[in-house]
């Protein structure tokens, strides 16, 4: 009777196995794209830094104060 419900329950448990190696797989994958382990911190740090610095000295925020500016004087002078 043990092995009987013993063998029902075997694919049971190789469905179970596959569903975490899967999920465990997915988080490896996802997890090292986002946050490598082997990164260390303050070297995320600045690179993430370096990004940063090379956005702000592109015409990117001049052209948001630009829009900004616009957004802001065009109801003012509409208005009046």
């Amino acid at each position: 009777m043990r092995t009987t419900s013993a063998n029902e329950a075997f694919p049971s448990l190789v469905g179970h196995l596959l569903y975490g190696a899967g999920l465990g797989l997915t988080f490896y994958a996802l997890e090292s794209r986002y946050s490598p382990w082997w990164v260390s911190r303050s070297q995320r740090e600045a690179d993430r830094l370096e990004r940063r610095r090379e956005q702000v000295l592109t015409s990117a925020p001049a052209l948001w104060a630009l829009i900004v500016v616009i957004a802001l004087t065009v109801p003012i002078l509409l208005g009046q």
